[in-house]
């Protein structure tokens, strides 16, 4: 990041502090991860809720890695990057990060695996050999808008200030 850039973000950020604007916090955040060398372009996939979402990402990579069902799935943010082997990272709002059997992520990431995401799950990472084609890509799968899951619409929101190119 230029000396620039580092400055301005500094800037905001006492802006934010000084005038109590929280609610701007996770898009400076957001700027700030984008703003970093090695950080990977998010290409979230969003719009209603069981729009086909998971399905779409499961076609683009050539594989069965986002779980799908005729019920409201998804209920977690997954991301997924190019990565040597399959593996399933699930980051905790505590701070805790555990690498899960790929059988597992329905256990995480769905609404019948994790109700009301009772795991209090932030973020599940999925590395993956299909992601090989576009490197410094990361594909974000969503809940959702406007499920019947009101939970996860709101998961969907509160992550939307890290998108940097969505499709919808």
């Amino acid at each position: 990041m230029s000396q620039q850039a580092a400055h301005a973000l500094k800037s905001l950020g006492g802006v934010i502090q000084q005038f109590k604007l929280e609610s701007l916090l996770p898009a400076l955040r957001a700027c700030e991860a984008l703003s970093c060398e090695d950080a990977f372009l998010d290409v979230a996939v969003l719009g209603q809720f069981k729009s086909g979402k998971s399905s779409l990402l499961n076609a683009l990579l050539g594989a069965d890695i986002f779980p799908v069902s005729v019920l409201p799935a998804t209920a977690v943010i997954t991301r997924t990057v190019a990565g040597p082997n399959l593996v399933i990272r699930v980051h905790h709002f505590a701070g805790v990060t555990t690498d899960i059997a790929p059988e597992q992520i329905g256990e995480f990431v769905t609404e019948a695996g994790n109700p009301r995401n009772r795991r209090n799950v932030a973020v599940v990472d999925v590395f993956t050999p299909a992601m090989q084609a576009w490197p410094g890509v990361r594909l974000v799968d969503t809940p959702g808008l406007g499920s019947v899951f009101t939970h996860n619409t709101e998961a969907t929101r509160i992550w939307m200030p890290n998108v940097a190119v969505a499709l919808v």
